[in-house]
C-alpha cells in the first residue's frame, strides 16, 4: 500500500477535477487521492465517483454542505491515517494553481523533513497571472504571519504542502480552532513549535486559476485577521513557551474571551510549575478540570510524562494517565513513592492543612519536589476574587476554608518542607517549590 495520500478539498470544481486527478496519476500512479467535496452543486462529486470506477486509488469524502477548508483538511488527514494507514499526506488546491509535477519533489523531501512547503516566496518561487489584489492579500497575510505570529517561513499561507502524519498527530490537528483559509497559518504555527521539527520550503510556480471562481471571500479575510490577532496575543503573553500551546488549547470546548483568559492564566502557571519539577514520576493532587473550558487532567496532559498519576475526590476519566479516586488526607500510595507532587488550588479548600502536608511528605521520595499553587490572600486577591465570584466565577462556587497570605503560607509549609523558590503568578497566585526535609 502506498504511504502517501494527496488531499484535495473541492467545491464547484467540475472544470478542473478530472484533469487534475489524471495529472496526479501521471506523476505517480500509486498515490492515494482523497477528494473532500462539500456537496458541490455543479456535480464535482459525480465526476469523482465515475473516476473511482477507473482508478482504485481515488477516495471520495462527501460532506453535506460547505464546511470550510480547514475542516476538509482535517477530514482528509483522518481518512488517510485511519483508512489508508498513510505516513505522509500532501495537500493541494483543485484549480491547477499547484502543479502536480511538484508532488514527487515534495515526497522526496518528506523522507528527511516533517513539513515540506511549496513556496511562492522562497528563492526560485514565482506567482503568474494572479490579480494585483490577490498578490497584495497574500503578501500582507504572510507579513502578518511572520512579523506578528512569529512563523519562521516565507510562505505561511501556501496550501501546497507535504506533512508527516507523525508530526500532525503531535499537534492534535483535529482540534485546531480555525476552519477556513486561516487554518493554513494556524497549523504551520503549531507544527513549528514542536521540538526538533524539520521544515523545508521548496520553490513552486503558482498559477492563477483559469476555470471556476476563487473561494476567498471578505469573510475569510476577516477570519484570517482574527486568527493572526489571536495567535499574536498568545505569543506575547506566553513568550518562548509557545510549544505548550499545542498540548493545551485543544482542550477548549468553546472559544470565547473568558475561555481565552482561563487558558492564558492556567497555561502560564503550568509553564512555571513544569520548570520547577525534576525528572521522574508525578502525582497531581486534585486533577479535575481547572476551569469550565478545560478538560480533566489538563496539567497531566500538558506535562505529558508517562509516569503520571492523578487523584481527585470525584470520579474522573483520564484518557492518557492513571487515575485514582482518593482524598489528600489518606492517599493509597507507599511511602517515598513520588519524585514530584503537585497540588494546585487544593490546600485552601482543606481545614486540616497540617495533616495534608504530612501525608504529602510521607509519599514523597527523600529528594522529591513539591510544588504548591494557592492564592496569596492579599488585598489584590480579595478584590479579584470578589469580582470573579460575583460574575463569571459563579459557576464554580468554590469555598476557600483557608485564607492565608504569602507569609502565613510560607510559615506553615516550612514546618515540613524546605522552601526553595516562590513565584507570584499574575501577582496574586502564589507558586511555592519545596524539598522534603
Amino acid at each position: 500500500m502506498n504511504k502517501t495520500s494527496v488531499i484535495i478539498p473541492t467545491y464547484n470544481e467540475k472544470e478542473n477535477i478530472k484533469k487534475l486527478i489524471e495529472k496526479i496519476i501521471e506523476s505517480n500512479k500509486d498515490l492515494n487521492i482523497i477528494i473532500v467535496d462539500d456537496n458541490s452543486p455543479d456535480g464535482t462529486a459525480d465526476i469523482v465517483e465515475e473516476l473511482k470506477n477507473i482508478y482504485k486509488t481515488i477516495h471520495l469524502i462527501k460532506r453535506p454542505k460547505k464546511m470550510g477548508l480547514g475542516t476538509a483538511y482535517i477530514a482528509g488527514f483522518r481518512y488517510a491515517k485511519q483508512n489508508l494507514n498513510s505516513e505522509y499526506v500532501i495537500t493541494m488546491d483543485s484549480d491547477f494553481s499547484h502543479d502536480p509535477k511538484t508532488i514527487p519533489d515534495i515526497i522526496s523531501n518528506l523522507q528527511n523533513y516533517d513539513l515540506v512547503i511549496g513556496s511562492r516566496y522562497t528563492e526560485g518561487g514565482k506567482v503568474i497571472d494572479s490579480p494585483l489584489i490577490r498578490r497584495f492579500i497574500s503578501k500582507a497575510a504572510n507579513f502578518f504571519a511572520t512579523f506578528f505570529v512569529g512563523v519562521k517561513v516565507k510562505d505561511a499561507t501556501s496550501g501546497f504542502r507535504g506533512y508527516r502524519i507523525e508530526a500532525l498527530e503531535k499537534i492534535n490537528y483535529d482540534k485546531i480552532f480555525s476552519n477556513g483559509y486561516s487554518f493554513l497559518t494556524e497549523i504551520i504555527y503549531k507544527i513549528s513549535k514542536i521540538k526538533d521539527i524539520k521544515i523545508k520550503e521548496i520553490p513552486i510556480t503558482f498559477l492563477d486559476r483559469k476555470y471556476g471562481k476563487s473561494k476567498i471571500s471578505k469573510k475569510e479575510i476577516i477570519k484570517a485577521m482574527y486568527t493572526v490577532i489571536r495567535l499574536t496575543i498568545f505569543r506575547i503573553i506566553i513568550k518562548k513557551d509557545l510549544h505548550y500551546y499545542n498540548l493545551v488549547e485543544n482542550e477548549f470546548s468553546l472559544f470565547n474571551p473568558i475561555n481565552y483568559l482561563s487558558f492564558i492564566f492556567h497555561t502560564g502557571r503550568y509553564i512555571k510549575i513544569s520548570k520547577m519539577l525534576k525528572d521522574g514520576n508525578i502525582l497531581d493532587i486534585g486533577c479535575g478540570r481547572p476551569s469550565k473550558f478545560m478538560s480533566d487532567g489538563a496539567f497531566l496532559n500538558f506535562i505529558n510524562r508517562k509516569e503520571s498519576v492523578g487523584i481527585d475526590l470525584n470520579e474522573i476519566n483520564l484518557s492518557k494517565h492513571d487515575f485514582i479516586k482518593a482524598n489528600i488526607l489518606n492517599m493509597p500510595f507507599a511511602n517515598k513513592h513520588f519524585d514530584n507532587v503537585v497540588a494546585m488550588e487544593i490546600l485552601e479548600h482543606i481545614e486540616e492543612v497540617d495533616k495534608a502536608l504530612l501525608e504529602i511528605k510521607r509519599i514523597m521520595k527523600d529528594d522529591g519536589v513539591l510544588v504548591i499553587s494557592t492564592p496569596d490572600n492579599s488585598v489584590l486577591w480579595k478584590i479579584i476574587w470578589f469580582i470573579w465570584s460575583n460574575t463569571f466565577g459563579r459557576m464554580w462556587q468554590h469555598k476557600h476554608l483557608i485564607e492565608y497570605n504569602k507569609k502565613e503560607w510560607l510559615d506553615k509549609i516550612s514546618k515540613y518542607f524546605k522552601v526553595e523558590e516562590t513565584n507570584n503568578h499574575f501577582s496574586f497566585d502564589l507558586i511555592i517549590k519545596c524539598k522534603k526535609i
